[in-house]
């Protein structure tokens, strides 16, 4: 079912995720009124089922979070079993580019490839493996970070 239809269904003031894995599919479910694109947090699916969409924008303005699509798996991860193949930085681009909201890269994003997605257009990275796996996660977050401040001031 299209979020357009899932809109019609449940009415304004409910959330409309949708899971994109292409470009098309992307910009379709953002035309037809989806709120956030990307995967399924279970966050979201959680405060979907007690709370309406204008107390979780309340809540997401309160705390200066944003909803925006979450593009990936860029690189190959083996954070989540069922993340299909990498689209790459070339497609993760594409999105950006034609995205009138903010783009998250998601899947095998670590130091070595973290500035290539901020670069890339990319709003910023979201991880697991690359901090949860090392022996020092305080020392990777904050190469992380640097990275991608970094990387920010180039582009």
């Amino acid at each position: 079912m299209n979020a357009a239809d899932v809109r019609r269904l449940i009415g304004p003031t409910r959330i409309v995720g949708v899971s994109a894995g292409t470009i098309e599919e992307a910009l379709i479910a953002e035309q037809d009124g989806a709120d956030y694109i990307g995967g399924k947090s279970r966050f979201f699916c959680f405060l979907q089922s007690i709370i309406t969409k204008s107390l979780l924008l309340q809540f997401l303005n309160a705390f200066s979070i944003h909803l925006l699509f979450a593009v990936g798996s860029v690189f190959a991860t083996s954070s989540k079993s069922d993340a299909g193949e990498p689209i790459g930085i070339d497609s993760l681009r594409s999105i950006v580019q034609k995205s009138s909201i903010p783009v998250v890269a998601i899947g095998g994003i670590n130091c070595f490839n973290a500035a290539e997605c901020i670069s890339a257009g990319s709003a910023g990275i979201a991880v697991i493996s690359a901090i949860l796996a090392s022996p020092n996660i305080t020392q990777e977050a904050f190469e992380l970070s640097s990275l991608i401040k970094q990387s920010r001031k180039s582009v």
